[in-house]
């Protein structure tokens, strides 16, 4: 998924793929953000944060999901994208199994 620096992986790509689109088109303007949560032993948590805080998952009447608390980063290259992203993969919860 991730790839090396030399042969870069389907997550370099898909940030490269989507500023490219964005630059191209000049008939919007856009702004991206990232969120990143981890879904482990049924507890939700917030993987921008360097925090334990359990967050709770809403469904609005619209079927809309919102997570208060959720922390989102605004990113306008693909460097800031994988900025964000590599700070979310470090703080994953890991562990082994037998």
């Amino acid at each position: 998924m991730e790839g090396t620096p030399k042969l870069p992986g389907i997550t370099f790509k898909a940030f490269e793929e989507l500023f490219i689109e964005i630059r191209d088109r000049t008939d919007y303007e856009y702004s991206i953000c990232m969120s990143i949560l981890e879904v482990y032993n049924e507890r939700i948590r917030d993987l921008l944060k360097k925090s334990d805080d359990e967050l709770e998952v809403f469904v609005d009447k619209k079927n809309c999901v919102n997570i208060p608390g959720l922390t989102y980063v605004e990113v306008n290259n693909t460097k800031e994208a994988l900025k964000v992203f590599n700070l979310g993969k470090n703080n994953r919860a890991v562990g082994s199994t037998n």
